[in-house]
């Protein structure tokens, strides 16, 4: 059967999706028709009479994601031509009607597993986007080293990975449950990956994007550190690093839990922010707890 696939024009741009596309259609035994993905390797004008030839000659007509007004066209070529076509909302969906052709399309509504999600991220970054998220990635970690006391090259890896794995979610369309999953499980697995705990992994993605949504928090806190980590070492006879690493996860984890803490929770939210610090650090809830009196009593 060919198959006429139907897809937004931004995938000419950066065509691995439809190709992937393709790829899904021509493994089940289908001739897969892309213009899109065929003709802009050779024609810059316009090529639509040259689709319209295709599409008449298609037994379906698949749509993929949504419908922009030049889909619309073709769709609308296709029921004057009396072509039958199909509509995916992704690319998940797709694939699920072709794994089991009989299966109800509601049946792939519902989110799912991370395995299955993984396997549909398909990576779709263009030469141009892993550099710039290499660029990204490199520059953040110069500037987030002194601030977490991490291995600058673990910090390259962490925002590497969770940037690219952000960038390729915007290409893959999914439901929003469905990205709370990847983003969550996803940072997990970087997290196991890295060999770092997914908390303090949580805590510099936090950094990252606080600088790059150009808030001043992170500024804030860290000329804070700069200015009562040295009384705070000299107080409790602590290494000023393990001071300045305690101190500012501390703050940035205050800053995030803000709202509950102005809730009247803090008596029980305290306990749980120094546990949760000693169990992140490998350090004795003691010495958080000193280093955390030294600072709120001191300044």
């Amino acid at each position: 059967m060919f198959i006429y696939v139907c897809t937004p024009e931004d995938k000419t741009k950066n065509p691995a999706e439809t190709k992937f596309i393709c790829n899904l259609i021509a493994r089940r035994g289908h001739v897969p028709i892309a213009p899109r993905l065929y003709f802009p390797q050779f024609i810059q004008t316009n090529a639509g009479p040259l689709s319209e030839e295709l599409l008449s000659i298609c037994d379906e007509v698949w749509t993929i994601g949504s419908t922009t007004d030049s889909m619309k066209a073709e769709v609308e070529q296709a029921t004057r031509e009396h072509i039958p076509v199909k509509h995916f909302i992704n690319m998940g969906v797709m694939a699920s009607m072709l794994e089991n052709p009989d299966a109800e399309e509601e049946e792939t509504q519902t989110p799912r597993s991370f395995d299955e999600l993984m396997s549909e991220l398909v990576r779709v970054n263009d030469d141009e986007d892993s550099r710039e998220i290499f660029e990204f990635a490199c520059a953040k970690a110069r500037a987030l080293e002194p601030r977490t006391h991490m291995d600058r090259g673990i910090v390259e890896k962490l925002l590497l990975l969770y940037n690219s794995m952000l960038h390729d979610m915007e290409k893959v369309e999914m439901t929003e449950e469905e990205k709370e999953i990847l983003l969550r499980e996803g940072l997990d697995q970087i997290a196991e990956q890295l060999k770092i705990d997914t908390r303090l992994a949580a805590a510099v993605l936090l950094m990252s994007k606080e600088e790059t949504d150009d808030s001043t928090i992170v500024e804030v806190i860290t000329k804070y550190c700069a200015k009562h980590a040295p009384e705070i070492a000299r107080i409790t006879g602590f290494p000023q690093p393990l001071v300045d690493k305690i101190v500012f996860i501390s703050n940035i984890w205050r800053w995030r839990d803000r709202k509950q803490i102005m809730e009247g929770n803090y008596n029980t939210w305290w306990p749980k922010h120094v546990a949760e610090l000693a169990e992140l650090l490998g350090e004795s809830e003691n010495l958080i707890r000193k280093i955390l009196d030294a600072e709120l009593t001191g300044k």
